[in-house]
């Protein structure tokens, strides 16, 4: 009987340059960006050390499960992501602007983290996005000028958290189709 063959990786042109520090990455068929997976590191360090050094076709970065607990910004500038995972941290502040650099992000996962509040420019240059997540945290209300920027956002998630009542300016939200 022969020997199966190896299963064929093709990475294109170069090695993916993941960044180390246990992250793991992967290169989806048919596709020119990278996904970093760098969930469950435990160390808040590690993570920003890793945003440093991710490959600049870096389009999807997991950093879930680990022991966030604000986003300074802005994130990546380097980077054009698609998708940002940041679920299951302790986040309690983002910084005005943190995704100012983000024009192409089209999701955005801040579900299960301890956010309270978001500041009035937390969203500041994600016009493209279209999915954001911040259920299971711990809102009372959604500032109507944390929303301003997000021209294209079809779903908000704000399940499970401590919001008794949503402001009328919502409904300036004209894209928008399940809340």
């Amino acid at each position: 009987m022969a020997p199966r063959p190896e299963p064929l990786t093709v990475v294109g042109a170069g090695a993916l340059e993941c960044p180390g520090h246990g992250c793991r990455c992967s290169r989806p068929p048919f596709e020119s960006g990278l996904t970093v997976n760098c969930s469950n590191l435990n160390s808040e360090r590690v993570q920003h050390d890793v945003v440093r050094l991710l490959p600049r076709n870096t389009k999807i970065l997991f950093l879930e499960r680990d022991k966030l607990e604000r986003l300074p910004g802005p994130i990546g500038s380097q980077l054009a992501l698609h998708a940002l995972k940041l679920g299951g941290n302790q986040i309690e502040y983002i910084s005005r602007g943190a995704f100012r650099s983000q024009q192409a992000l089209v999701s955005l996962d801040l579900s299960n983290n301890n956010l309270r509040t978001l500041p009035d420019m937390a969203f500041q240059g994600l016009a493209s996005v279209y999915d954001i997540a911040l259920d299971r945290n711990r809102f009372q209300y959604i500032p109507i000028n944390s929303l301003t920027y997000l021209t294209s956002m079809r779903r908000l998630d704000l399940d499970y958290n401590r919001i008794s009542s949503v402001h009328n300016n919502l409904s300036k939200l004209k894209t928008i189709n399940f809340l």
